[in-house]
């Protein structure tokens, strides 16, 4: 029960905000097949051809989440997340 004079607090409107993924293979039909399945469901999604581009990006915009292949050329997917652990800025 509220007293008299004093006033509802308004609900707050949150704007929801699609979950940013980063999706890093050297193969680009399953690349783009993941892209277009994960942009469908809503998220938002961008792509690395490999480790080396995939490491500026996130340094760029981190992701709130990777999905990487382990078989790439310059850098396989086990250097790639070893090195954006090793990384205190992450």
């Amino acid at each position: 029960m509220r007293r008299p004079g004093t006033r509802r607090a308004k609900p707050r409107r949150i704007e929801s905000m699609a979950a940013r993924i980063l999706v890093v293979d050297d193969d680009d039909s399953l690349r783009e097949l993941l892209r277009m399945h994960l942009a469908s469901a809503g998220y938002e999604v961008s792509t690395a051809a490999d480790g080396i581009s995939a490491g500026y990006q996130v340094l760029k915009s981190p992701p709130d989440l990777i999905l990487s292949d382990v078989n790439m050329p310059h850098m396989d997917g086990f250097e790639f997340i070893a090195a954006l652990k090793a990384d205190a800025t992450l």
